[in-house]
């Protein structure tokens, strides 16, 4: 046992998935490497413990669906149920068909959805029981149990589990990429509202419980925020005077792969968009007589009211001057 060695780096990864472990509560010597194997042993412990609850409280969820079904006429459909949880895999959806006969089934659905909300008024997506279970209501078309799928989402969301919601938004996309279960639709909507909130909330703030690195777990699930995400990123990290280049290290993508985006969700090429605003921005504030000329022009990165009259020449076909009496004579117009 005193031959077991750990880096640094593995110990901090085997702690961070852990999230009942106090990871903010390490000593300096666990940080610095120099784990004692007691240290290590105790970690390893509480991962077994909380591997063995979640394997006991998914026996107990089924068990107690069996009982409450004991001589009723959900009883055979509960025995299939446990049967079709069993051989599902959370994480390979082509698992999940053998799950569908069994939504079909409306009034067992709905006798199913009420006692999970009493039984686990909290589901939680560790448990891969409620996962299925989850995953199994999805399928449903009935109001009932999509009203269950939705409350079950929004536990997610305002408790602010960022992992509970993509997993939710993960199962979504993996039953519905293409509309198919339209009654999912007020969901994918719902979903897509609040992740762009989110966003919007990051962008602003950096107050959003919701990190980069989810926000681009997003994009996969929910198409619409993808567009949307992307363009609300632009236009809130750009500013009057940067370039192409600047813009897409704001937004932390590489010069290649922003450019891409940029034309695929803008219809132009950034530098092209870039122009377009600083002509409108400069049309804006030529537009209030109170702003001197020689503020227009160092507002918007000239050095000098030469070169900004060289660049309303080229692009108005007009001095600043011209321009000015243009713009407001149109204005009283």
């Amino acid at each position: 046992m005193n031959s077991l060695t750990f880096s640094n780096h593995s110990i901090i990864i085997l702690l961070r998935k852990q999230r009942h472990l106090p990871f903010a509560n390490l000593t300096k010597s666990a940080q610095n490497q120099k784990v004692s194997v007691t240290f290590i042993c105790s970690v390893i412990q509480e991962i077994i413990i909380l591997h063995r609850n979640l394997r006991i409280m998914e026996y107990i969820l089924i068990e107690s669906l069996k009982h409450d079904s004991f001589r009723t006429q959900w009883e055979a459909w509960v025995l299939e149920l446990a049967e079709a949880v069993r051989q599902t895999d959370i994480r390979i959806p082509r698992t999940w068909t053998i799950l569908k006969p069994l939504s079909e089934n409306i009034p067992a659905m709905i006798w199913l959805t009420e006692k999970l909300r009493k039984l686990q008024p909290a589901p939680s997506f560790e448990n891969k029981t409620e996962t299925a279970l989850y995953i199994l209501a999805s399928f449903c078309r009935n109001n009932r149990v999509l009203g269950y799928v939705i409350d079950t989402y929004m536990h997610q969301y305002k408790n602010h589990n960022a992992h509970g919601l993509l997993v939710c938004a993960k199962i979504l996309h993996a039953i519905s990429p293409e509309e198919e279960y339209p009654h999912l639709n007020f969901l994918y909507n719902l979903m897509a509202g609040n992740v762009i909130s989110e966003f919007k909330r990051h962008m602003k703030t950096n107050d959003s419980f919701m990190t980069e690195s989810d926000f681009r777990l997003a994009e996969k699930y929910i198409p619409d925020f993808k567009g949307a995400g992307f363009r609300e990123a632009v236009l809130l990290r750009v500013t009057a005077n940067m370039t192409g280049e600047e813009l897409a290290k704001k937004c932390h993508m590489s010069n290649t792969v922003f450019r891409e985006r940029f034309k695929r969700e803008f219809g132009m090429n950034v530098s092209q968009w870039l122009r377009e605003r600083k002509k409108k921005r400069i049309a804006g504030m030529l537009k209030n007589p109170a702003i001197p000329l020689y503020r227009v022009a160092e507002n918007n990165g000239f050095k000098s009211e030469s070169t900004f009259s060289d660049y309303c020449k080229r692009n108005f076909n007009k001095t600043p001057l011209q321009l000015r009496k243009e713009l407001l004579a149109d204005t009283v117009r």
